[in-house]
C-alpha cells in the first residue's frame, strides 16, 4: 500500500480517461487479490490440479476483465463509480470462478464440487465488503452520541459473519480458525478505523470494552468447558491425576502414555501439511505402531449393553474397565477441542493487536505521501491530529497486546501451555493462509476510503 500511494494519482474531476495511475492501481491490486484467493484454495483444496501457469493465466484475465468493466461503467455512468471496490469485487469474483471452472473442465467433478463450495465460502468475504463499506458510511455521519449506539452492532455483525464462515466453508477442521481469521482482520481493521474516525474519546473508549466484553465472554466460555472437564477426572485414575498437578494437558499426556487403554478412535491424527519437529515425529510414529499392533477390540462387547433390553440400570451393564476407557477417551477428545478452542481465542486476540500497529504506521506514512489528499478520512489532518490519532491507535494496540497477555495468563494456568506456543504453531503452520488474508484485506479495506474508489458517491446514496 505505501508503494501504491508513493505515485501520484491524478485529480478525479480530470475524468476517469486521465486517471492512467488509479486504473493501473486497480488492476495491480486485481493481481494480488486473484493470486491470494488461488493459492488460498490450493492450501484447502490439497488435490486442487490448477498448475502455476494456468494460475498465472486466471488471475491476469481476471484482474483485466473487472478493469475493463469498470472502465466501461466508468464512461457509461459516473467517475468515479459508486462502490468501486464492491461492485468490482463481483464482478472479479464472477470472471475468477468461470475461469477456474472452465480451465478444471467436467471431467474433474470432484474438484468442480469441492472450488464451487470453496467459491461460496468466499461470498461471506463478499458480504463484509457490502457491510461494513455501508456501516463504516453512516458511522461518519452520525454525532458522537450515535456513533456510541452504532458501536454496538459490530459485535453481532461480527458473530455472524464468523457463524457463515464456519458453515460455508467445506474445509478440514484443523484449518478453520485460520479460516475465521479472515473475518478477524477485517473486523480488527474496521474497529481501528472507527477508532480513527470516533468523533468523542467516549466512543474510542466504547470500542476498547466492547472488544474486551468479547474476548472475556470467549474465555469465559472456556473456562466453564474445562471446569466441567476437570469434575471428570475425579473418577479417573489417581496416579495420572496427581500428576497433572491442576492442569489438563499434563493429565492427558500421562493418560495417552497408558498405552494399554489407547484406542485407535481416540486421537485423529493432524492434517499431514502440518509440520512439526522431529521429535514429535517420532512419537506420532511411535504411538501409530502402538495402535496397530494392539488388536482392535470386538464392537459387539460395546454395542450389547447399549442395545439390549434390561431392567437394571445401563451402568451395571458396562465392565469397569471399559467404563473407565472411555471416560479417559472422552476427556483427551475434550481436552484437543479446548486446545483447538484456546488456539483460535489467542488467534484473535493477536490479529486484534497486530493490525492496530500496522494501520497507524502505515497513516503515519501516508500522511506524508502525494494521495493522502484523496482519502476521505485523511481529510484536513495536521501534524498536531495525526499524533493525537496514531496515539489513539496504538493506545488501542497496546490494549489488546494486555489483553493477550491476560489470555495467555488464564490459558496457561487451566491448560498448562503457553499460548505463544499455540501462535508460533500456527503461524508457521498455516501462515500462507494468514498471509493470503491479511494480504487482500489490506488492499481493500485501506482503499475503501479512497477518493476515486467512489467514496463520496458511496456516502450519498448509503444515505
Amino acid at each position: 500500500m505505501v508503494i501504491f500511494d508513493s505515485v501520484s494519482l491524478q485529480d478525479p474531476r480530470t475524468g476517469w480517461k486521465a486517471n492512467v495511475t488509479f486504473w493501473v492501481r486497480f488492476f495491480v491490486g486485481g493481481l494480488f487479490v486473484g493470486g491470494t484467493i488461488l493459492l488460498h484454495a490450493r492450501l484447502v483444496i490439497s488435490e486442487l490440479s490448477l498448475t502455476s501457469k494456468q494460475i498465472v493465466v486466471i488471475v491476469l484475465t481476471s484482474a483485466l476483465g473487472y478493469t475493463a468493466l469498470l472502465m466501461l461503467l466508468a464512461e457509461t455512468w459516473m467517475f468515479p463509480v459508486p462502490f468501486t471496490y464492491t461492485i468490482g469485487g463481483m464482478f472479479f469474483m464472477l470472471i475468477l470462478s468461470t475461469l477456474v471452472m472452465l480451465t478444471l473442465g467436467r471431467t474433474n467433478q470432484e474438484q468442480l464440487v469441492k472450488i464451487f463450495n470453496f467459491t461460496k465460502s468466499l461470498s461471506v468475504q463478499a458480504l463484509m465488503a457490502l457491510m461494513y463499506p455501508a456501516y463504516n458510511a453512516t458511522f461518519l455521519a452520525l454525532d458522537g452520541d450515535g456513533q456510541l449506539a452504532f458501536v454496538l452492532l459490530l459485535p453481532p455483525m461480527k458473530m455472524s459473519l464468523k457463524y457463515l464462515t464456519a458453515k460455508m466453508n467445506p474445509i478440514d477442521d484443523d484449518f478453520m480458525p485460520a479460516m475465521m481469521s479472515s473475518v478477524d482482520i477485517f473486523d480488527a481493521m474496521y474497529m481501528t478505523k472507527c477508532m480513527q474516525s470516533a468523533s468523542s474519546l467516549k466512543v474510542g473508549c466504547a470500542i476498547i470494552l466492547i472488544d474486551f466484553l468479547q474476548n472475556y465472554w470467549a474465555i469465559w466460555r472456556l473456562e466453564k468447558r474445562t471446569q466441567a472437564l476437570q469434575s471428570a477426572w475425579v473418577n479417573c485414575d489417581d496416579g495420572a491425576r496427581n500428576q497433572a498437578s491442576g492442569t489438563l494437558l499434563p493429565f492427558v499426556f500421562q493418560v495417552i502414555r497408558q498405552t494399554d487403554r489407547l484406542n485407535s478412535s481416540v486421537l485423529r491424527f493432524g492434517s499431514t501439511r502440518i509440520a512439526v519437529s522431529e521429535e514429535t515425529r517420532k512419537e506420532l510414529s511411535h504411538v501409530n505402531l502402538i495402535i496397530g499392533a494392539r488388536p482392535a477390540r470386538p464392537k459387539k462387547r460395546c454395542a450389547k449393553p447399549a442395545v439390549g433390553p434390561s431392567l437394571s440400570s445401563p451402568r451395571l451393564t458396562v465392565v469397569p474397565g471399559l467404563e473407565k476407557s472411555a471416560k479417559e477417551a472422552e476427556i483427551i477428545r475434550e481436552t484437543v477441542a479446548l486446545l483447538h478452542a484456546s488456539e483460535a481465542v489467542a488467534m484473535v486476540e493477536y490479529i486484534e493487536a497486530v493490525v492496530p500497529i500496522i494501520y497507524a504506521i502505515y497513516i503515519a506514512i501516508l500522511f506524508h505521501l502525494p494521495n493522502a489528499r484523496y482519502y476521505q478520512d485523511m481529510a484536513g489532518f495536521t501534524e498536531e491530529k495525526l499524533k493525537v490519532v496514531v496515539m489513539n491507535i496504538l493506545a488501542y494496540g497496546v490494549m489488546e497486546m494486555l489483553s493477550l497477555l491476560h489470555v495467555q495468563r488464564r490459558i496457561n494456568r487451566q491448560f498448562g501451555v503457553s499460548v505463544f506456543y499455540q501462535l508460533a504453531f500456527a503461524l508457521e503452520n498455516e501462515w500462507q493462509i494468514y498471509q493470503c488474508c491479511f494480504l487482500s484485506w489490506i488492499i481493500v479495506v485501506f482503499q475503501f476510503l479512497l477518493g476515486l474508489a467512489g467514496v463520496g458517491q458511496h456516502q450519498n446514496l448509503w444515505l
